[in-house]
C-alpha cells in the first residue's frame, strides 16, 4: 500500500519524528499511528458496563443541573483535598 500525506503540517510532523530519532522511517510513523488508532477504536467500543453506567448517570446529573462549575470544583478541591 502506498500512502501520500498531502497536508504540510502532517508531513512536517512525520519528518520531525524521524529527525528526533523516534522512528527510522515514515512507514514506521504511519504504522505506529494506525496501530494506536486501531487500539483506541477497539478500547472505545470495549468500555466496561460499569463505566457506561457511570457516564450515563453523570449525563443525567448534568441534565438535571446537578454539577459544579470549574470554579466551584477548584474551590471544593482547595477546601476538601488541599485543606486550604
Amino acid at each position: 500500500m502506498n500512502v501520500a500525506v498531502k497536508e504540510n503540517d502532517l508531513e512536517h510532523f512525520v519528518q520531525e519524528q524521524i529527525q528526533l530519532g523516534r522512528f527510522d522511517s515514515a512507514e514506521q510513523v504511519v504504522a505506529h499511528a494506525l496501530t494506536r488508532l486501531r487500539e483506541d477504536l477497539e478500547n472505545a467500543e470495549a468500555l466496561e458496563p460499569e463505566t457506561v453506567q457511570a457516564i450515563l448517570r453523570a449525563n443525567d446529573q448534568i441534565d438535571n443541573g446537578q454539577y459544579l462549575t470549574s470554579e466551584q470544583m477548584r474551590e471544593r478541591l482547595r477546601r476538601e483535598v488541599f485543606r486550604k
